[in-house]
């Protein structure tokens, strides 16, 4: 029997290559020199093999890069890198699940997969809402309260804050992003937010009592979602799959196997103390003046502004 050393290079490749795709790269590297060092020369290989393997587009993974990662593609790629891109992915599986199993039938069924519209969200747009997210967080400024661009929920979920948005962040939604992307992002953000609160929120109550269930005392659950849906955008795609797989593991299809300790670090506080706990009147003011509010208002913006340069 030949020693996996002895091989050929291209053996070695196709090696890396499919451990790439699997997700067993972080591991393989570690037990071979040698497979190390191919997969760190073939580092744009194998980044090209998940572009692929998912449907993601060479801008978008530069986007992400750039903007989640912080390197400027693709001069300055690493290995490392690579493999944060192939986590990422992977870890959207419960988010994406439905997603994946509709690309599988139209497969089965030998039908070409169409066009992706605007309004669909595959893995292209979770990245592009992953980079917005980040950079909503990396350089945003609490301000005074009123004074802000944006309200935003505070860790305890009694109050909200002002917050003055990075220029990178307002850069990035308004200049770098063409209308279709951010649509796609918008289109993500509610899939996460759709899928968290009918899988979990929708059946669990903060109280247990008759007042505490909307339906029966006349209150109306969209201010709790409206606030889970800032939850979401501060948060990014991968906490809300993550969330999603922890909870409604059964309901989701997923099959990935769950590793020791992978969700000790895991904030689930919503889930188990409430989206909000502080007053109504504040819930509705977050609700109506967030991240998600700026989002929908730019993409209506853009739309006019195409709409009237075509009737020019």
């Amino acid at each position: 029997m030949v020693s996996i050393t002895k091989l050929p290079f291209e053996i070695h490749v196709q090696i890396v290559r499919y451990a790439n795709i699997q997700g067993d790269l972080p591991s393989l590297r570690l037990s071979c020199v040698q497979l190390n060092d191919v997969a760190i020369k073939e580092r744009r290989l194998l980044l090209t093999d998940l572009r692929r393997h998912y449907g993601i587009s060479t801008r978008v993974v530069d986007l992400y890069l750039l903007h989640k990662l912080g390197r400027e593609p693709p001069a300055s790629l690493s290995l490392m890198q690579v493999m944060a891109v192939g986590r990422f992915l992977r870890n959207l599986d419960a988010m994406a699940f439905d997603l994946d199993r509709m690309a599988q039938r139209l497969n089965h069924v030998n039908v070409r997969q169409p066009q992706i519209q605007p309004e669909c969200v595959d893995r292209s747009a979770f990245m592009l809402f992953a980079a917005l997210s980040r950079l909503l967080n990396g350089a945003a400024q609490i301000g005074a309260y009123g004074r802000g661009d944006v309200l935003a929920p505070c860790l305890n979920a009694r109050h909200a804050v002002s917050i003055l948005l990075s220029k990178q962040f307002v850069q990035f939604v308004r200049e770098e992003l063409t209308l279709e992307e951010l649509e796609s992002v918008i289109a993500a953000i509610n899939l996460c937010v759709t899928r968290l609160w009918s899988t979990i929120f929708l059946f669990r109550p903060r109280e247990s009592i008759v007042s505490g269930f909307g339906s029966l005392c006349g209150a109306s659950f969209n201010a709790d979602q409206a606030i889970l849906t800032e939850d979401v955008i501060w948060r990014g795609p991968e906490w809300a799959s993550k969330v999603l797989e922890f909870y409604g593991r059964e309901n989701v299809g997923c099959k990935r196997k769950l590793k020791p300790g992978e969700y000790k670090r895991l904030d689930t506080r919503f889930v188990s103390e409430g989206i909000w706990k502080g007053s109504p009147e504040e819930g509705a003011r977050l609700a109506a003046n967030g991240v998600a509010r700026m989002l929908w208002k730019e993409r209506q913006q853009r739309i006019e502004d195409k709409a009237s340069i075509s009737v020019r």
